[in-house]
């Protein structure tokens, strides 16, 4: 029968012992969406140098951008999709199984001090006084860290920090996809400058012909 572990109301069923693993392997796989596609965001970065964007070299690097994103577009556009809804306010739930889980790796026991501590960084991390609320494998990735690297459970502003750092990276996956994608419209518009616009009929700017 498996063992339940609480810690402040957060409760992790588990067969002798909690599946960490199984739970960050999960929240922090979004940080994998661009790997895929690395060469593709490999050629993109190459293409996108200002000299290679300069008017001699413009053609060339069109031409290269496009035959390498052929037939992929709907693909990176999807993963963009699909991570642009994990980038999205985590659920408070969500929060508070991965801090309680990071406090049990640090074997803590429940004690008003730390309830007060996950109170706070749940707060901190859905409803942050200044920009976006942070991801879900923000918060997954710097909960590993502060366990990798502290001995004890790590203070609010160190653990905000690290989400901050962990944050970045995921803003860097999305802005790679999102790259690929305007690379290639970028191609495609050099490489066939009369192409028809193909209007969507329940477009409000929809304008007959």
């Amino acid at each position: 029968m498996n063992e339940v572990a609480t810690f402040h109301g957060f409760t992790l069923a588990t067969g002798g012992r909690p599946n960490i693993r199984a739970m960050f392997k999960h929240f922090m796989q979004p940080y994998s969406a661009a790997e895929p596609f690395s060469d593709l965001i490999e050629t993109v970065r190459r293409n996108s140098t200002p000299a290679r964007r300069s008017r001699n070299q413009r053609p060339s690097a069109a031409i290269e951008i496009h035959n390498a994103v052929a037939g992929h577009v709907d693909a990176v556009s999807d993963a963009r999709d699909r991570l642009s809804v994990v980038m999205l306010a985590p659920d408070e739930a969500d929060v508070r199984e991965i801090l309680g889980a990071m406090m049990l790796v640090f074997h803590a026991q429940p004690t008003q001090t730390s309830g007060f501590f996950i109170d706070v960084l749940t707060l901190e991390i859905r409803e942050p006084d200044v920009g976006d609320p942070y991801s879900l494998p923000a918060v997954a990735s710097a909960a590993r860290e502060m366990w990798q690297t502290l001995p004890s459970p790590p203070a609010i502003s160190q653990f905000l920090a690290s989400v901050r750092k962990h944050q970045k990276r995921i803003e860097t996956v999305f802005k790679q996809l999102g790259d690929v994608i305007e690379a290639s419209e970028w191609a495609d518009d050099l490489i066939e400058p009369d192409k028809p616009v193909v209007w969507d009929e329940d477009d409000p700017d929809h304008i007959p012909s």
